[in-house]
């Protein structure tokens, strides 16, 4: 389960069977929320039906952080056991150290680099979408 104030409009998350795109984040009650996402049904003959689903947040868990899931989110595999991806400019990386499962914030300037470390914040890719749009103003693109 996850707490509806965590999440945000485009996040990741699962049913158990397939991943969910948070469309819309609704109240539902004193403490409750709905969720809604799509998706698109093919006729086989190349028209497309949208359709939509309102799920409540017991019903659906976090993606967890994995090396697949980081790729999907364009990090670069590093040396094996990091995975880098490049924020503002070419001299500030988010890396996440695969061995240690920690993220870190890392500022290089010429000869000397500056690191934040993240332990156990970010743990789902629904966190990581938040932080990387809290870090750089911009949505975090999946490659599913």
């Amino acid at each position: 389960m996850i707490n509806p104030k965590d999440l945000r409009l485009g996040n990741l998350v699962t049913d158990g069977e397939s991943i969910i795109y948070v469309e819309k984040i609704e109240p539902a009650g004193i403490n409750g929320a709905t969720i809604t996402d799509h998706g698109m049904i093919s006729d086989g003959l190349g028209e497309f039906a949208h359709f939509y689903h309102t799920i409540t947040p017991e019903s659906i868990d976090p993606i967890p952080i994995t090396p697949e899931m980081l790729k999907k989110c364009g990090f670069d595999q590093v040396n094996g056991c990091y995975f880098d991806k490049t924020l503002w400019n070419k001299y500030n990386v988010l890396r996440y150290d695969n061995g240690a499962n920690v993220f870190i914030l890392e500022s290089r300037n010429y000869e000397q680099a500056e690191r934040v470390y993240l332990p156990n914040i970010i743990k789902y890719i629904h966190q990581l979408q938040n932080a990387y749009y809290i870090l750089t103003g911009k949505e975090l693109e999946i490659n599913l």
